[in-house]
């Protein structure tokens, strides 16, 4: 045991005076780990040792990086990355390097993934300074995370899972969101996005409770399957003139959404689009011809649609009458 912490004071533990983040005073530890990474790939041989019991690491304060890694250098400190309830990264470069899944590959520049903060401790995390891509990165504690004015691509589950996050800042870089980028971030009530995102992914938002409003970026084309699903209480959402499909139960469960227009270029709505739409009173749809409907368009039931009023285009409302799943409504009106 005396020579475990021998070890660790050698290695790297300073008190970071001058880096607030690792200052919390609700903090349920002292201690902060501060590790300077001269060279790619040998972050696992300046590592602290873990506990001597149980081989893992007990939570600590805050793990300060700073220095060159790579995705090797993420896969290496997962157990020491999920034991920090603060994760500074800011100061770190990351670059390309190898790793082996079998055959060795190459692990792309300005990328991680798999940051351990699913299961771990973290409150707070910094991403390094020129990160373009980040994914697998949620975790169940996390209440603040700063992403880099570098990000470019929000991945597949990048905060999937953050049930305590309540805001973010997303950079104007970014194009991108992926799958599942959001979901279940049940505290998030407002995220902006820039009109340089042309890509959201399916269930982007899936199960984000406390989100109320949100303007779709001028530039995506497509909302994709179940992109605002169970969004319980999302009442406005502005959607623009460059959609062209919505896919199914994109708006299922949005249980507070009374009114919605769908713009002219829209030619395709997926099945159960609306459906759990309790207070769906109003869909403008602004296409002359009615898009290609699935089933299930308003719900299941068969008087789903009997609050709903549908404002059509001047001239287009016997088309919508006789249109497969739009003559589920109240009534169809001319606007």
């Amino acid at each position: 045991m005396k020579t475990n912490r021998l070890f660790i004071a050698i290695l790297s533990i300073v008190f970071c005076v001058n880096f607030s983040a690792c200052k919390d005073d609700n903090s349920n530890s002292e201690e902060v780990y501060e590790i300077h990474v001269e060279k790619a790939g040998t972050l696992k041989q300046l590592m602290p040792a873990p506990n001597y019991a149980t081989w893992h690491y007990l939570p600590f304060k805050c793990l300060r990086l700073t220095g060159e890694i790579n995705q090797q250098d993420i896969d290496d400190a997962q157990n020491l990355l999920g034991a920090a309830e603060t994760i500074d990264m800011g100061g770190v470069t990351v670059v390309e390097g190898e790793i082996y899944n079998g055959t060795w590959n190459t692990t792309p520049a300005n990328k991680i993934d798999m940051l351990n903060t699913v299961h771990g401790a973290a409150r707070i995390v910094i991403l390094p300074h020129n990160l373009e891509e980040y994914e697998n990165g949620g975790g169940a504690y996390l209440t603040s995370i700063k992403l880099p004015e570098t990000l470019k691509k929000f991945g597949e589950d990048a905060l999937s899972g953050s049930a305590l996050l309540e805001t973010i800042e997303i950079p104007q870089g970014v194009y991108y969101i992926g799958k599942s980028a959001f979901s279940d971030c049940k505290k998030l009530s407002k995220i902006a996005l820039s009109d340089n995102v042309t890509e959201i992914k399916d269930q982007a938002f899936y199960g984000c409770e406390s989100l109320s409003a949100f303007d779709i970026p001028s530039k995506v084309t497509k909302i994709e399957s179940e992109t605002f699903k169970n969004c319980v209480k999302l009442s406005t959402i502005t959607i623009p003139i460059t959609v062209t499909s919505i896919g199914n139960s994109a708006f299922s469960g949005c249980k507070n959404l009374e009114i919605i227009t769908i713009p002219q270029n829209v030619t395709t709505i997926g099945s159960y689009t609306f459906s759990g739409c309790e207070k769906l009173k109003e869909v403008h749809v602004k296409n002359p011809v009615p898009p290609v409907a699935d089933k299930g368009l308003f719900g299941i039931n068969e008087y789903v649609g009997d609050n709903i009023d549908l404002y059509v285009p001047k001239g287009s409302k016997k088309l919508y009458q006789k249109a497969k799943y739009w003559q589920e409504v109240r009534s169809i009106i001319e606007e």
